[in-house]
C-alpha cells in the first residue's frame, strides 16, 4: 500500500482500524496529543479520546490509568521517540493495541534526537527505527500478540532522486493491531492474518 500524501496515510489508518475492529463503535484511547489524525477518525465515526499534551511516556506511572476505560489503545508513530518503549508497552490499559511505527530504511539516515523547538518545548526526533523482528521481540516480551500486520510504502508521487524512487519499493511504516497475552507467550515470528 502507497502512502503518497497525508490523506493517503489517514485513509490507511482508517481501513487498518476497520478490518482490526471491524467498525468504528468501540472506544479509543489514542496516545499524544489530539491532531489530523485523530480529527480524522473522529470525523468518520470513531470514539477516540487523545491523551493530553506534556505527559512523559518515558517516566509514564500510573497517567493512563486516569483516562476512562477504553477498549483499545492507538499509538500512532510514538513507540520511535521513546528512550525506554519496552516500559510504555507494559503500562498501556488495554487488551487491545493499534501501533504504527516507521521502518529502518538501508538507504536513509533514521531522524535522530536532534532537539526541535515546538510551542515552547522541545520535542526530539527519534530514539528508534524498527526492523520488524526488533519490534516484535519487543512485543513478545512485554506481552503483546501481534494478531494482524500491515507494510506501507510511503514516496512522492514523483520521485526526484535515487533515494525517493526507491521508496516505492521498501515498505517504511509498519501498522499491527494486538492483543495482550503474558510475556514470552505470542509466538510473534508467526504472525496470523484473519480469514
Amino acid at each position: 500500500m502507497m502512502i503518497h500524501r497525508i490523506e493517503d496515510r489517514f485513509r490507511l489508518t482508517e481501513q487498518f482500524l476497520h478490518k482490526t475492529l471491524g467498525n468504528a463503535s468501540c472506544e479509543i484511547l489514542d496516545i499524544g496529543a489530539r491532531n489530523r489524525m485523530s480529527e480524522y477518525l473522529l470525523s468518520k465515526g470513531f470514539k477516540v479520546e487523545s491523551t493530553h499534551e506534556g505527559i512523559d511516556f518515558d517516566m509514564l506511572n500510573d497517567e493512563l490509568k486516569t483516562y476512562e476505560q477504553k477498549e483499545v489503545t492507538t499509538a500512532f508513530e510514538v513507540l520511535e521517540h521513546l528512550f525506554d518503549p519496552m516500559n510504555f508497552l507494559n503500562k498501556i490499559p488495554t487488551d487491545k493495541l493499534i501501533l504504527t511505527v516507521p521502518l529502518q530504511l538501508w538507504f536513509s539516515k533514521p531522524y535522530m534526537h536532534v532537539p526541535i523547538k515546538d510551542g515552547g518545548h522541545v520535542a526530539y526526533g527519534h530514539f528508534h527505527e524498527f526492523v520488524i523482528e526488533q519490534l516484535h521481540m519487543v512485543l513478545d516480551k512485554t506481552g503483546w500478540k501481534i494478531i494482524y500486520d500491515e507494510k506501507w510504502k510511503s514516496a512522492p508521487r514523483v520521485p526526484l532522486g535515487i533515494r525517493p524512487m526507491l521508496r516505492y519499493f521498501y515498505p517504511s511504516v509498519y501498522a499491527v493491531y494486538c492483543e495482550k497475552t503474558e510475556p514470552y507467550q505470542t509466538g510473534n515470528y508467526k504472525i496470523t492474518k484473519p480469514a
